[in-house]
């Protein structure tokens, strides 16, 4: 990520992959994404579609958010994304097979 002279970001796939190893969920939203950077969420989004041709990450699911237009109440579902080939981890076996040798 770096700052050009009219004060623009430039977020990299490279900066977003750092990124992706320090938050604290394996799914994860382009909004949660750019947050934890400090950078807006456009470029995040655009790194992110890189990384999803290049067959780095994957999307994993969605999420319902809500949005209000004067009294009305909107849905809207916004794409989960992970690193390709990550899963959930199964603590308690993995402890079985290399902790207590069962």
């Amino acid at each position: 990520m770096t700052n050009s002279d009219k004060d623009e970001v430039r977020v990299t796939t490279d900066s977003v992959m750092l990124s992706i190893v320090g938050l604290p969920s394996e799914d994860w939203t382009t909004f949660e994404l750019a947050a934890a950077m400090q950078v807006p969420e456009y470029p995040v989004r655009a790194a992110v579609s890189w990384l999803l041709v290049r067959k780095v990450l994957e999307v994993s699911g969605t999420r319902k958010g809500y949005y209000w237009t004067g009294r009305k109440r909107k849905t809207y579902q916004s794409n989960t994304y992970r690193l390709k080939g990550q899963g959930k981890v199964d603590f308690n076996t993995l402890n079985m097979a290399f902790v207590y040798g069962r």
